[in-house]
């Protein structure tokens, strides 16, 4: 454990005791490298960092060498550290499974000034005997004698820190050693957080995948190029669904699925291709298909045009199976076809109407009314009203209803009539609208008055007496009481008679009684009363009607109306929850809409928070967000101008994030009417207080695959508040909406992301097209290259010849050999530049020639044929390859024996030929005269291309069960373009822009090169060069072993 720090010590600065060890920086640069180099190739992190840290521990010498991670302390929310992995020597005891070294607080332990400086980006060292006396309690334990820590940034933050401990002895850390390993930290931070990166990508991947594989129906990309031909670049699994194939089979023949489109809709399809390519606009297109299975299907594409730079089309888009759609449309069109059979055949007076507009009568209308049928279509049904009944047509036009309705109606003629109509939703040519159905009632009507007079007469008694009757004086004396309930009396009836009203009843009651039976009889009216009164302790509720009987008397009828009470009670409470249901409808609704219609997220999340306010009026409502890195904030907040902000109270509290984590992410809800009353923790119980909330209402917010998102909240802050359940239903199904819109703004950004990546493989794709076109050109030049030297070459040494023959036709003087004593030739004519030349017999004649005359026709002739010899192979192998003989061969006898036929060359270009090949290397399986054209042609070429006097050496060594071989020279060496196009067909020195001025003029082909990288390659093995100007050239090639 190296967590101390000493009482005086800037960050930068190390204690300094006398006779102690001072650390030395033997190797630490390379061991950094080495451990740098583990990082950068180890795929695992884990085993990356432990390989790193005991490459550490080895070039410091120290005995143990860690690294510890800072976080929030998991309760008190401050800065604590747990160590995170450990190398230490046999000699030590390892801490990685100290429990006291994980969520170790800082100041706990005296450490905070250590916090400050790693904080700041500064290392900090020194003698542990140097320290506090909390921070030697600490580390002496550990047998700790001196100590080195140093931060680990990750993303610009302290992510926490390495630590170097020595046990045997006191060692000093050097500045400069402190700034290597301070790098060494930032490369372990900058691996954290690629490693961070790349696991948030590859989750992203899996969610998109997901995503595509539950939308319904098949996702799809479609191309179509230039010559016609077609392709299904991507299909998604809802293929099989539909068309009962797999994506594999669909993306390797387009013609596959083609075949499944009903014969009579291929030509519409075919259409719409061509309209859409045509115009460039949208495809869309519905029709049959049958299924392997032979089911028939009906489906519906639409997709996006875009046309690509090389003009090939390409489309992606969505395919939905719509059977279930189009046979519930046949059936709905089979419906209306009976509807109207029944409208034209039955004798009732029928009419269809949209919201009062009239569409469509029957002939019994016509009749009823006197209209005929043109006359009424497309009129308002207030045509036929009578003004009396007018409103409540209106009335019911703007809010239908199926429940029966008596109007009165108006004629052609004017005349009235009683109508019973009721009314129907129906699908009525594409839309909805009402069929009434019309009845003529007056006569009825006039039949049903009469009756009720009649039965008004005889029932009069009836409709007067509930169930209890009293009959009392005007003096408010009870004189005779009829119940049918005895329970129903306050006081028995035979106590009841002689006795006043207020001796009966409560005084404000009997008061009001008085009041209505004075009226009563002084206006010979009913009086009605409702009142409360308790019998055997139940309150009940009670109609009084008060109805004259005599001069002086009057009959008071008493109903208990305690059912008739509830019964509206409870009228009243349906009526207003199903306002409370409409208004949350519309809520919800509203919210879908604003989700199917934009993608700002951040709009629809405020506009939700706002509206749920409202709805509920609470005094705040707010959503948050946090993610798996205990990172969170407020998305949206809505409050009373009274009530604080809670904007920052996820912000850097991951305690607290991680408890509404553990609470919420089980889709548990939380409602709490009191929150002083609730069993919370103590961190809500803070938070409730600092915030002054009294009631809480908190819904879970699950996106795909039951994760969690963040929480919809509801506070009441001037009150407790009892939540009623059709505002938490609100509230769940609210957080539905939320999480949608959030699933469909993420979508909608990898959606983005996908395209730019698409754009990003077509700017690739025209940039290779561009590198093509760049080196078709450079093959068009290298011919014309090749057609020069050819012609230039070859011509050369036949115009040698020539004027040496001219030389001995023309010498005065034999200087050696004769030549002829057959027929001899004679240059008769001698063009030098080669326009005009031939040969012509002459008479035989003596001619005395020179041999280092001789030596040169020789010399010019062997050189054209190799010239010659060399384009008929280049040619052999390029069309068929190279022919090759192997066998076993010792490498080292085939460079000896060289190296002694090219003596007199290097003696002829004053050249040092050093032979470093082993006699001892592995036999090899290969063509030894190819590999000899090898050798040659790069002796040769490091003799021709460089000035007299260099040194040339051969190497040969085996690794990894190859032989690399390399011929490198002393001289002039030659640019970085000209080693990238040396092995080239036909490329010679000249041909490169900035060749070098030291070379020899450069001579051939360019065919010599080109050939042993054709050897080399044929044998299985790689060539190549490493040259700089003025630093000699060196070639390589490699042969593998024979095992």
């Amino acid at each position: 454990m190296t967590n101390a720090r000493g009482h005086n010590v800037e960050p930068s600065t190390s204690w300094q005791t006398d006779g102690v060890a001072v650390h030395t920086y033997p190797n630490l640069l390379q061991g950094v490298a080495q451990a740098t180099n583990q990082l950068l190739t180890t795929d695992d992190l884990a085993t990356a960092i432990n390989q790193t840290l005991a490459i550490l521990g080895q070039v410091t010498h120290v005995d143990r060498v860690y690294i510890f991670e800072i976080h929030p302390h998991t309760e008190t929310a401050e800065p604590a550290m747990s160590q995170w992995c450990e190398w230490a020597r046999e000699t030590v005891t390892a801490e990685i499974d100290n429990p006291q070294l994980q969520n170790l607080p800082f100041a706990s332990v005296g450490m905070s000034r250590w916090y400050g400086a790693l904080s700041d980006g500064h290392s900090c060292h020194g003698l542990v005997r140097d320290l506090s006396l909390p921070e030697r309690q600490l580390l002496e334990p550990q047998g700790i004698l001196s100590i080195l820590v140093v931060p680990i940034p990750v993303n610009g933050n302290l992510w926490g820190f390495i630590g170097f401990d020595d046990c045997h002895s006191e060692h000093q850390w050097s500045p400069d050693e402190s700034a290597v390993l301070m790098t060494m930290a930032a490369m372990i931070g900058s691996c954290i957080t690629h490693r961070q990166t790349a696991d948030a990508l590859k989750q992203s991947q899996l969610r998109l995948e997901q995503i595509t594989a539950n939308v319904p129906g098949m996702i799809f990309q479609f191309l179509q190029r230039l010559d016609g031909s077609r392709s299904v670049l991507y299909a998604s699994s809802g293929c099989q669904e539909i068309y009962e194939l797999e994506p594999e089979a669909i993306q390797a023949d387009f013609q596959m699925l083609s075949n499944l489109i009903h014969p009579d809709d291929r030509e519409a399809y075919e259409r719409s291709v061509a309209n859409s390519a045509a115009k460039g606009e949208p495809w869309n297109w519905e029709g049959r298909i049958i299924t392997p299975s032979g089911k028939l299907k009906w489906v519906q594409g639409t997709s996006r045009l875009e046309q690509q730079r090389n003009g090939d089309l390409f489309w992606d888009g969505v395919l939905v199976d719509i059977t279930d759609r189009k046979q519930a449309e046949g059936g709905l069109r089979a419906s209306e076809a009976r509807l109207q059979s029944f409208f034209d055949a039955t004798f009732e007076a029928v009419m269809i109407h949209d919201r009062g507009l009239i569409l469509d009568v029957n002939s019994a209308t016509e009749a009823l009314l006197g209209y005929s049928k043109a006359e009424l279509v497309n009129q308002s049904v207030l045509k036929i009203t009578a003004p009396c009944s007018q409103p409540i047509i209106q009335i019911r036009a703007q809010f239908p209803c199926d429940d029966p309705l008596e109007v009165v109606g108006l004629k052609k003629d004017g005349t009235t009539f009683i109508a019973e109509i009721s009314a129907k939703s129906i699908s009525y040519q594409g839309r909805t609208a009402r069929v009434v159905g019309i009845r003529d009632i007056t006569v009825r009507k006039q039949a049903e008055d009469a009756l009720r007079q009649s039965e008004a007469r005889n029932r009069a008694l009836l409709h007067a007496i509930p169930d209890l009757i009293f009959r009392l004086s005007r003096e408010g004396i009870y004189l005779d009481c009829h119940a049918e309930n005895a329970n129903d009396l306050v006081v028995p009836a035979r106590e009841l008679i002689g006795k006043k009203v207020e001796e009966v009843l409560p005084a404000p009651l009997a008061q009001e009684i008085r009041q209505l039976m004075a009226q009563a009889l002084s206006c010979r009216t009913i009086q009605t009363l409702e009142y409360q009164l308790p019998i055997d302790g139940t309150l009940r509720y009670w109609e009084a009607r008060i109805v004259v009987c005599g001069e002086d008397e009057v009959l008071v009828i008493v109903r208990d109306i305690t059912e008739r009470n509830r019964a509206q009670e409870d009228r009243l409470l349906t009526a207003q929850r199903a306002r409370e249901a409409a208004v949350r409808h519309r809520l919800l609704g509203e919210i879908a809409l604003r989700i199917r219609q934009s993608l700002d997220l951040e709009r629809i999340l405020q506009t939700t928070v706002a509206e749920v306010r409202q709805f509920l009026e609470c005094d705040r409502v707010f959503i948050t967000h946090f993610d798996k890195r205990l990172q969170g904030n407020i998305a949206a907040e809505s409050m009373a101008p009274k009530w604080g902000s809670v904007l920052e109270v996820l912000r850097g509290n991951s305690v607290y994030i991680r408890e509404l984590q553990a609470l919420f992410e089980s889709d548990d809800l939380q409602v709490i009417d009191d929150t002083t009353q609730a069993d919370i923790s103590p961190l809500r119980t803070h938070y409730f207080g600092q915030y002054q909330v009294k009631a809480c209402l908190a819904v879970p917010i699950m996106i795909s695959d039951k994760k969690l998102f963040g929480v919809l909240v509801a506070h009441q802050c001037d009150r407790t508040r009892h939540w009623q359940p059709f505002e938490v239903d609100l509230l769940k199904a609210l957080s539905t909406q939320v999480a949608i819109a959030v699933q469909q703004s993420q979508l909608y950004e990898q959606v983005q992301t996908l395209n730019t990546n698409l754009e990003r493989q077509v700017e690739e794709r025209t940039q290779e097209l561009k590198q093509k076109y760049t080196e078709l050109q450079e093959l068009h030049r290298l011919k014309d290259i090749f057609l020069h030297a050819v012609s230039h070459d070859l011509r050369t040494p036949v115009l040698g010849w020539l004027m040496v023959l001219n030389n001995l036709l023309h010498r005065q003087e034999s200087d050696g050999l004769s030549v002829g004593k057959s027929q001899e030739l004679k240059v008769s004519q001698l063009n030098i530049e080669g326009s005009d030349e031939s040969l012509q017999p002459c008479q035989p004649e003596s001619i005395p020639v020179s041999r280092s005359v001789l030596e040169r026709m020789m010399q010019s002739s062997d050189r054209q044929l190799r010239l010659i010899n060399s384009l008929l192979e280049v040619h052999a192998s390029e069309v068929a390859g190279v022919a090759l003989q192997c066998d076993p061969i010792q490498l080292g006898e085939l460079v000896r024996i060289l190296v002694e036929d090219f003596e007199p060359l290097l003696a002829k270009n004053q050249a040092t030929l050093m032979n470093l090949v082993p006699a001892n290397l592995p036999l090899i399986s290969a063509d030894a005269g190819q590999l000899r054209r090898v050798f040659e042609n790069l002796l040769n070429n490091a003799l021709n291309h460089n000035p007299p006097g260099i040194t040339i050496r051969l190497e040969a060594q085996v690794k990894e069960e190859m032989i690399c071989c390399t011929v490198a020279d002393n001289g002039v060496g030659m640019s970085q373009e000209m080693c990238d196009r040396l092995f080239q067909l036909y490329f010679r020195g000249k041909d490169a822009k900035n060749f070098s001025q030291g070379h020899r003029p450069y001579t051939g082909l360019g065919l010599g090169l080109y050939l042993c990288r054709q050897i080399i390659t044929a044998h299985g093995g790689e060539i190549g060069v490493k040259s700089r100007p003025e630093q000699g050239t060196t070639f390589w090639f490699t042969l593998s072993v024979l095992l």
